[in-house]
């Protein structure tokens, strides 16, 4: 079928080319390993002049890779989904686990999911009886490779895939403490596999450190982080594995108990 024929309406107000470029995109989801213009052509039944506008379009607007003749879906395509997916209602049936966590604590707690470079906060919590704020929102993003959960979501990966992602951005020194160096990220990241947790101290922000990790489904996969959050004077990075690290353990298991968590998104 044909993408004019796939949307069967008479609406007068339809925009046909808004159609096709989402036919075109969902067609691309079928070919991980990237697609040749003929076989795009093929699949959405359209002419390869005009498949192939298309295609150029979704380039120049980031949703789409070109390498020579291949065209592969690019990680911005997550963002047509993130509205959906970053309300979902598995993050407010998590919210009372990260409220009673703050209840404990002077700390805060997180959820994030990657996109492309960058974790994404879909939930969050922070103790009331906190003297301090970190100024972080649902929303909020940050560069994965400076923080605990950016780093725990990396190392669910295959290597491939880690290098990828980092190789695209530029890896600037948010602070004095942030790595940089691509083979210094890929041993840690491999160390957080080792352990199960990652630590961010003071890389993304000075004063701040923090400890995460994974948010498994059903499958095993892991599909999002969670974190807790301190300024260093409350807590050192030894106490962060100590005292925090069972705590977020526990909320992570509660929240895996719900059997909600999505099919990984990875943003590649």
């Amino acid at each position: 079928m044909s993408a004019d024929e796939q949307s069967g309406t008479t609406n007068k107000a339809y925009v046909r080319s808004l159609e096709r470029g989402l036919v075109t995109i969902r067609a691309l989801g079928e070919f991980p390993d990237g697609a040749t213009l003929s076989e795009v052509s093929a699949k959405v039944d359209l002419d390869r002049a005009t498949t192939r506008r298309l295609l150029l379009t979704l380039v120049d607007m980031g949703y789409v890779r070109q390498d020579k003749k291949q065209f592969v879906l690019a990680p911005r395509v997550l963002e047509l989904g993130f509205s959906y997916f970053s309300s979902m209602p598995v993050w407010e049936a998590a919210q009372p686990f990260l409220d009673s966590y703050c209840e404990t604590t002077l700390g805060t707690i997180s959820i994030g999911v990657l996109d492309n470079a960058e974790v994404i906060y879909v939930a969050r919590a922070q103790s009331r009886r906190s003297v301090y704020a970190i100024n972080v929102t649902v929303g909020s993003r940050f560069p994965c490779y400076s923080t605990s959960m950016g780093r725990v979501l990396l190392s669910g990966l295959p290597n491939e895939q880690i290098a990828e992602v980092l190789g695209s951005i530029e890896l600037k020194a948010r602070t004095p403490n942030t790595t940089v160096s691509l083979g210094d990220l890929m041993a840690s990241i491999e160390n957080v596999r080792d352990l199960g947790y990652a630590i961010s101290n003071e890389e993304t922000e000075i004063g701040i450190r923090s400890i995460a990790v994974p948010l498994r489904n059903r499958k095993g996969d892991i599909a999002a982080a969670l974190n807790t959050s301190f300024q260093v004077s409350y807590a050192t990075t030894a106490e962060l594995v100590e005292t925090y690290l069972p705590q977020l353990r526990d909320v992570a298991a509660k929240i895996e108990a719900l059997n909600m968590l999505p099919s990984r998104k990875t943003g590649n």
